[in-house]
């Protein structure tokens, strides 16, 4: 099983095709239409079983605000493995190189945000809870900006910092 690392803009439509299949197969609703959910990702990481996507892991790069400190981040998006493909540590492989990358670019964290977080706390994540303030998107709209607390989805993983600063969270952009 290999994971490449692809900018978005050099995925062709066969791939799109599958990753479509593989993120509408893990999570119920996601649009037919797109291999996106509000927004494409910098770049993704693809876990291939020869010509098969097994895996999935889009990644946003960019600057947040927490209290007054700016952070650079990697943002994960929509990490999923097919069904056939669980339970092989596909998933944390996909979370270390990314971590990896981070580290040799001296990123400050990254950031999620789950529903679960078996998968990311066994790998060091450590829930946040504080008001975050996104622009809203809906089908290729930005409705707006708000701010409010998302509960305990968030999750983050310093890298180069000591430790998660306190204050609320501006993602700057949309909510990943």
């Amino acid at each position: 099983m290999r994971i490449d690392r692809v900018e978005e803009f050099a995925i062709g439509q066969s791939v799109f095709a599958q990753v479509g299949d593989v993120l509408q197969g893990a999570f119920p609703g996601y649009p037919q239409d797109r291999p996106y959910f509000k927004a494409r990702p910098h770049f993704r990481y693809l876990a291939w079983d020869g010509e098969t996507l097994a895996g999935h892991m889009g990644v946003d790069h960019r600057v947040i605000r927490v209290g007054d400190e700016p952070l650079a981040i990697f943002g994960v998006i929509d990490l999923c493995v097919a069904p056939r493909y669980q339970h092989r540590s596909l998933a944390t492989r996909m979370l270390r190189l990314l971590e990896a990358l981070a580290r040799d670019t001296q990123r400050d964290a990254i950031v999620l945000f789950a529903d679960d977080h078996r998968l990311y706390a066994a790998n060091g994540y450590q829930g946040i809870e504080t008001p975050c303030a996104w622009m809203m998107i809906d089908d290729h709209r930005t409705l707006g900006i708000t701010t409010r607390s998302l509960g305990d989805s968030m999750m983050v993983k310093p890298i180069s910092l000591s430790r998660w600063p306190d204050g609320a969270v501006d993602l700057l952009g949309y909510l990943f």
